[in-house]
């Protein structure tokens, strides 16, 4: 099914995301990685996703080896990171830096939106809902 949506998802110039389901992260790390690598036969590039449970039930933080698997295969070109906490980002981060410098972790941490001093690129998960006062919020930066 993922390969599917790729498909169509890039007929229109769009960057395929991975977004998690029961059936992925219910696997082993393995498994998780060989299904990332097998995705990477329909698309150039994609990212993918983690996410705590507590935003999803069939989310997953993955362990830091499933983590860097799946950073090392040369499609995944970035991954959103949700657990809302510092300690598994900073791990992520240090491996992103040590193994493959170009890959993107963007920060879906709303508790920590600093993260991008340490780092991880931003993104703006929540501001789609009130753009103009993530704006106004933005310049005090």
């Amino acid at each position: 099914r993922y390969a599917r949506r790729f498909e169509r998802i890039q007929q229109h110039g769009g960057l395929p995301i991975v977004f998690q389901s029961y059936g992925l992260t219910r696997q082993p790390g393995p498994e998780i990685v060989a299904g990332y690598a097998a995705l990477g036969r329909y698309a150039d590039k994609y990212l993918g996703f983690e996410l705590t449970t507590d935003l999803a039930p069939f989310g997953a933080v993955y362990e830091l080896e499933t983590f860097t698997g799946m950073m090392l295969v040369p499609q995944c070109v970035g991954m959103k990171h949700s657990s809302f906490h510092r300690e598994p980002e900073w791990a992520r981060l240090r491996q992103r830096d040590a193994l493959r410098p170009e890959f993107q972790l963007f920060t879906g941490n709303d508790f920590a939106i600093d993260m991008i001093m340490y780092g991880s690129d931003y993104l703006l998960g929540l501001s789609t809902f009130a753009p103009d006062l993530f704006a106004i919020r933005d310049t005090y930066w």
